[in-house]
């Protein structure tokens, strides 16, 4: 007990001893155990933001919108090629997981999937701006008028916003360690949703064999002309040979063979059989012409694919065995180039990029990509060479012809000449009939191979819209109101400057706390009725009497117990026959305190007075159930014996209360007079104990007055309720003027709370023996 009151003794605040305390709680915030107190004391707090979130995130849920994501799944397909080095450029890039060049070509796609010329055609063919309502309003008035009723490509406003628009509802997802691709579009019609993303993928694939058939169109332009000249040719041959027939009045009779309708007639005069062989070499050698022109061009525009499918089966003659040789070892090199990269691919993933083994693979790549290049070189020069030779050979082959033919005509014999224009007739619809049917195969071909995008999974009206979602948008808002609360509750906490624990009061004070009341009923009736139960000995169990011991039995009068025997055991040799109860602002519960401990000491048999000296604001007589027309102000004033004006109270054994009485115009003086001190002497004598309740200490100067004629001062401090300041400065006020702080009590304390729990442990005051148990 001497260590308890030697700690009551510290000297008064000072800077150095707040900045103590700032440092102990600063270090006491950091512990894990504050934390905890802190989430349990502002739980109600935390759990409340968090339902007020949650209740926000399910409104919005049902108010907004729902929009539908329809998705589909295209793949990028590799290159087909019927080479061996294509095969094992695939075989390579599945066996090493994909090449940087596959993710590569992903990702283009992915670029070109959203890119605006794209965008603006899906918009134009689906109907998208009308669907989605008109964006004039979006912009000043005034600034868009001369857009009104444009295109959209003309618009660059009105396009900007459509652009915005639908590229915020459109996303394109390549799916990794793939070719596939996920493209999918949101609206609130799922309906629209679908048709919007399988329009956009139709005109996407649509673009894509546009821009691969670029490289050979330009070929297939040039041999579409010559095919048309060639048209204009039989029409003309045609047309002469009926004008001749119209002039001759013959008719052509050709003896066919069955076998071959397309023969030509079969004449039997020297001049006419040469001048048909003339005429057959000559289409030959135009054919020939036309044939390694267009191989020529092909060989120019470096299309190494096109050339070598098509240079060697298509376009070159069989007997051909010099040109037949260079697509055979071009072929050959494309072979073990790709071979090459699959060896490397090989090699990169299994010894790693640094391996010496790739530079000897390499050098052998690089030696292969010059000998194509040379070879490519050859084949250009070559089909040069050959097509200018096969322009000499037609021009020589058409200068014999028309020799021939001026030697011919000079027969004077009708059936030569109708024979001749019947040749040339039929050799000029057979070449015609053989380049056109090979342009519509090379075409179909390369149509064919164009096509690199296939369409995994169509785009369809979903069944459920993708958001909002209730149960995401629940969690995410339980999750945000979680940590709302959270920030809340450590906020508050800091900004917090009210004392609610044992702990803060020591640490601030420097006074010991002898002990803490909860809150209790203060309604006079029920203490009453508690007192009337306590003495005639009920524990409220009988029928017609105060239930559960409502006063003795609760926690409050364990508290009270608990106080009355720490203030006992608080003055060496004898306990304090005098004490004054105080606080720093009215309202912290001293005038309950003082009748709770007067009722408790009288529990024991001690005589006990109380005595109401707050003359500016008397309350006892309220918990004493007295009335208040007589009391210490009129004992003070008068001649009267003090027994004149003591009250017994009825409720409690052996104690007894004076009122404060009318109130006087100057109490400080009465209190402060020598009628009142020998007042204190003579009932010191006459009782064990006197307790004295006072005005609170910071707003008079009546609690400093009493204070030197007392054994000890209590002060009362309402817990949550009273600031830092006003009982550090309370304290500093007693302190100024001497007086006998025997320590504090924290008042009304939440027992539920979490600052009760940890300043206390894992007893409450009610807990031990409330079962009956000793």
């Amino acid at each position: 007990m001497d260590s308890l009151f030697r700690k009551s003794e510290l000297p008064p605040l000072g800077v150095s001893e707040q900045s103590t305390t700032n440092a102990g709680l600063e270090d006491e915030d950091l512990s894990l155990r504050q934390v905890i107190r802190i989430l349990r004391k502002r739980k109600n707090l935390i759990l409340g933001a968090a339902g007020a979130c949650l209740a926000c995130a399910l409104l919005l849920s049902f108010v907004m919108r729902s929009y539908y994501n329809s998705s589909a799944t295209i793949e990028i397909q590799k290159d087909q090629d019927a080479s061996l080095g294509s095969a094992l450029d695939t075989l390579a890039s599945t066996v090493g997981g994909g090449s940087g060049d596959t993710k590569t070509e992903v990702q283009t796609q992915v670029a070109i999937l959203q890119s605006d010329d794209l965008a603006i055609e899906t918009i134009e063919r689906t109907g998208f701006e009308k669907h989605i309502g008109s964006y004039w309003h979006l912009f000043p008035s005034g600034r868009v008028t001369s857009e009104q009723g444009l295109p959209l490509r003309n618009a660059p406003r009105q396009r900007e916003a459509m652009l915005k628009k639908f590229g915020k509802a459109l996303t394109v997802t390549p799916i990794p360690d793939t070719r596939l691709i996920q493209i999918a579009f949101e609206d609130p019609d799922p309906n629209f949703a679908a048709q919007v993303l399988n329009t956009l993928i139709g005109q996407y694939t649509q673009d894509v064999l546009t821009r691969r058939n670029a490289s050979t169109t330009q070929a297939s332009e040039w041999m579409s002309a010559q095919i048309k000249d060639l048209n204009q040719q039989v029409e003309a041959a045609q047309q002469k040979l009926i004008n001749y027939e119209k002039e001759s009045g013959l008719i052509a009779i050709t003896a066919t063979d069955p076998k071959n309708p397309a023969a030509a007639p079969v004449l039997h005069i020297p001049a006419l059989d040469r001048l048909t062989a003339l005429n057959q070499d000559l289409v030959t050698a135009e054919a020939s012409r036309v044939t390694r022109e267009a191989l020529y061009r092909l060989a120019r525009s470096g299309d190494l694919d096109r050339l070598t499918s098509l240079g060697a089966e298509s376009l070159t003659s069989p007997t051909d065995q010099a040109q037949a040789a260079m697509f055979t070892n071009l072929q050959a090199l494309r072979q073990r180039q790709s071979q090459l990269k699959q060896q490397m691919a090989s090699a990169v993933q299994i010894y790693g990029a640094r391996n010496p083994h790739l530079v000897d693979v390499d050098k052998q790549l690089s030696d292969v990509d010059s000998q194509i290049k040379g070879e490519l070189k050859l084949i250009v020069d070559r089909t040069e060479l050959d097509l200018e030779l096969a322009r000499q050979s037609e021009d020589a082959l058409r200068q014999a012809y028309e020799k021939q033919e001026q030697e011919a005509n000079k027969i004077n014999d009708s059936q030569i000449r109708l024979a001749v224009l019947q040749q040339e007739a039929d050799s000029t619809r057979q070449l015609y009939e053989t380049l056109y049917g090979r342009l519509e195969v090379s075409k179909l071909d390369e149509g064919i191979k164009s096509t690199n995008v296939a369409v995994i999974s169509a785009g369809l009206p979903p069944a459920k819209p993708s958001h909002p979602d209730p149960l995401v948008n629940g969690i995410v808002g339980l999750g945000g109101g979680l940590f709302v609360g959270l920030i809340l509750a450590f906020v508050v906490e800091t900004l917090d400057d009210s004392v609610a624990t044992t702990t803060d009061a020591e640490e601030l004070t420097g006074i010991a706390v002898l002990g803490v009341i909860p809150i209790v009923n203060e309604n006079p009736r029920v203490l009453r009725a508690a007192g009337r139960a306590k003495a005639n000995g009920s524990n409220g169990s009988k029928p017609g009497r105060p239930t559960a011991m409502v006063y003795e039995q609760a926690m409050a009068t364990e508290a009270f117990r608990s106080l009355r025997t720490t203030l006992l055991l608080s003055q060496a040799g004898s306990a304090p026959k005098s004490l004054l109860l105080t606080s720093s602002l009215p309202g912290e519960g001293k005038s309950t305190t003082t009748y709770g401990l007067g009722r408790c000491f009288g529990s024991l048999g001690t005589r006990v007075l109380l005595i109401d000296a707050d003359l500016r604001r008397p309350t006892l007589h309220k918990h004493a159930m007295k009335e208040n027309d007589r009391g210490l102000s009129n004992l003070l004033t008068s001649v009267a014996e003090p027994s004149d004006f003591i009250q017994k109270d009825s409720s409690a054994p052996n104690l007894d209360i004076l009122c404060a009485g009318p109130i006087p115009p100057n109490p400080a003086e009465l209190l402060a007079s020598n009628v009142f001190s020998d007042l204190l002497k003579r009932v010191v004598l006459e009782y064990d104990l006197v307790l004295i309740d006072s005005p609170p200490a910071m707003l008079v100067s009546d609690a400093a007055i009493i204070s030197s004629r007392v054994d000890g001062v209590v002060l009362v401090a309402r817990a949550g309720i009273i600031t830092r300041a006003a009982l550090g400065k309370a304290v500093e006020v007693l302190r100024r003027n001497k007086a006998p702080l025997r320590g504090l009590v924290l008042n009304a304390v939440n027992t539920k709370g979490t600052d009760y729990y940890y300043s206390h442990g894992y007893y409450g005051y009610d807990s031990y023996g409330s079962n009956g148990n000793a």
